[in-house]
């Protein structure tokens, strides 16, 4: 052989060993926030699960405490926790269906870009698992960076579980629970989404009411039309003459005209629908926000309510509270109804003082239970026109705590920097040390600056002790939250060993309950830390710091009311 062969001879035979030694390609799990590159997200492989695990294994020791947290790593690019759909407006989702390889319960709406979700999300857990774990998500998630955790893993594509029955039955629950969330457009494209006429009656009726709640009641008598062979009831018929009667094809008298009994049908002859503030469900207060036919007073006090259950995006509630007359003064606590809101968001939009704006945007941050929701989402959107320039050094370190709550590190970055340059960037340790741009040993200038209560202080410090950032308080020591109702140590340890086990769906599942209708502001502290450590571990990074940074800023809020602060205008 010539000396030129054998040389390309023996690059292709180093080239095939190099290749049989590198990893698969789905062996890799990398957990990527839409439209980001998330730094410091690490390949690794899914583990099968062990199978031999003791039911009664205690979770791991908290030894943290011992030892000192490590120091981060170089800061290089900025990492950046984006929530894009906490202020886009509401628009219908697309019909149009990814995936369905491994059956209709595989349909997805979303690629894994937009979700962080990708097709191995139900990889090593049973079907039977999933169909629990998610009938018990809560149907209400008020917290905003919770709710679109959850959104995003109902909408996502991925592959079928383990055992599968082929019927259908956990996209209808996805879709059930999208519709129970308020998350309405959602609810019908996942729906639609599924090939063919449903075979579940349940997925039908929700596909149909969801766009009825929506608006869309083109579609919904298009699909009111394939599905009559299905949909016998007398509510469904009703609807479907009622259709016939919109399109000219029967007359009026033909039709029941008993709209209140109704319900969602009332909307295809354009009649609005009434609802009780305080007992509908998210996805009725959504329908009546969205309802040009119902009285702005309705709309704006049904928009507010949703926004309370983070079911309306923050762009869309800014619009509806711009559009409101402001009647009165704002007053000094949270807003406690849309009235209240509209005034407090005219009051941030007047031109004054940009101190005593941002000091009106703390005051509407959270809501009256510390939850981040999308009511502060809209409180904060006028804001953003300011540009941090070094007048405004001395309110830069609130504007930047404002950012960080809704998971925006795009705008918080330049105001840190400001208040960096300004002498007061201390006050946003808890924050940057999460993202690694802040020293662990700079906690003693932090605690001289904020003059937190002792136990908020040391729930901060448990939350980043979740992320080896901070040692979690003595266990002697009082901690925030510590008299709220502890999680059952089954969860816990159920909970952590599906995060050992890289079970990422199974995870974020039980995570979600855990969590429940409060949110992080609202868990008990060692609860709220196994849940931020294992999201983390499972490497959904960004919507393990977002949860955590609410909590940080309900902490700090109430810590400095508490040391004799001032709530409203935040640190």
């Amino acid at each position: 052989m010539s000396l030129p062969y054998a040389a390309a001879a023996a690059a292709l035979a180093l080239l095939a060993l190099l290749l049989t030694l590198a990893p698969a390609a789905d062996a890799q799990f990398w957990a990527k926030q839409a439209g980001q590159n998330n730094q410091g997200a690490v390949a690794t492989s899914p583990q099968p699960p062990a199978g031999t695990q003791s039911d009664t294994e205690a979770p791991p020791p908290d030894t943290s405490s011992e030892d000192q947290p490590p120091a981060p790593q170089a800061a290089g690019p900025r990492t950046v926790i984006r929530e894009p759909n906490l202020s886009a407006p509401p628009a219908p989702g697309s019909s149009l269906g990814g995936s369905g390889e491994t059956g209709t319960d595989s349909i997805g709406i979303l690629p894994a870009r937009d979700t962080d979700f990708d097709r191995k999300t139900w990889r090593y857990t049973s079907f039977n698992t999933v169909l629990g774990l998610m009938a018990a998500m809560p149907d209400r998630i008020d917290s905003a960076a919770q709710h679109e955790l959850a959104k995003n893993l109902l909408v996502s594509i991925a592959d079928a579980p383990q055992g599968d029955d082929g019927s259908g039955r956990l996209l209808t629950l996805r879709v059930r629970k999208l519709f129970a969330m308020g998350n309405i457009t959602d609810a019908a494209a996942l729906a639609r989404a599924a090939p063919g006429v449903p075979n579940a009656p349940e997925l039908a009726h929700t596909e149909i009411e969801a766009e009825l709640l929506a608006g869309q009641i083109e579609s919904a008598c298009i699909d009111l039309r394939s599905f009559a062979g299905l949909l016998t009831d007398p509510v469904s018929q009703n609807a479907l003459e009622l259709c016939r009667q919109r399109a000219g094809e029967t007359s009026s008298d033909a039709a029941p005209m008993e709209t209140a009994s109704l319900g969602a049908a009332a909307r295809i002859v354009g009649v609005p629908l009434s609802v009780d503030l305080q007992t509908a469900p998210p996805a009725n207060l959504v329908a009546v926000a969205l309802d040009p036919a119902a009285s702005p007073e309705a709309r704006l006090e049904s928009a507010f309510a949703a926004g309370r259950a983070s079911a309306l995006y923050g762009e869309f509630l800014a619009n509806i509270f711009a559009g409101s007359p402001a009647g009165g003064a704002p007053t000094g606590a949270p807003p406690a109804d849309g009235a209240g809101a509209a005034a407090l968001y005219s009051a941030i939009v007047q031109e004054g003082a940009v101190e005593q704006r941002v000091g009106l945007a703390a005051r509407g941050l959270l809501s009256p239970d510390g939850i981040a929701d999308k009511v502060g989402v809209a409180m904060v959107a006028p804001l953003r026109k300011f540009e941090p320039v070094p007048e405004l050094g001395p309110i830069a370190a609130r504007m930047a705590i404002l950012f960080y709550t809704l998971g925006d590190l795009d705008a918080a970055a330049p105001w840190a920097e400001l208040a960096d340059s300004s002498g007061n960037g201390v006050l946003l340790w808890p924050y940057r040390v999460l993202i690694k741009q802040a020293e662990p040993g700079a906690i003693g200038d932090w605690d001289q600056a904020a003059g937190l209560d002792p136990a908020y202080r040391a729930r901060i410090l448990t939350i980043l002790s979740a992320f080896g950032a901070a040692r979690p308080p003595k266990g002697s020591a009082r901690v925030a939250g510590d008299d709220r109702p502890e999680a059952p140590f089954g969860d816990l340890i159920a909970i952590d060993r599906s995060a050992k086990d890289l079970h990422v769906g199974e995870t974020v599942l039980r995570a979600l309950a855990i969590l429940g209708r409060g949110g992080p502001a609202n868990l008990h502290p060692l609860a709220l830390r196994r849940v931020l450590a294992d999201l983390d571990q499972v490497s959904l990074h960004s919507e393990a710091r977002a949860l955590a940074f609410e909590a940080i800023t309900a902490a700090l809020y109430a810590g400095r009311q508490n040391s004799g602060g001032q709530v409203g205008a935040g640190p």
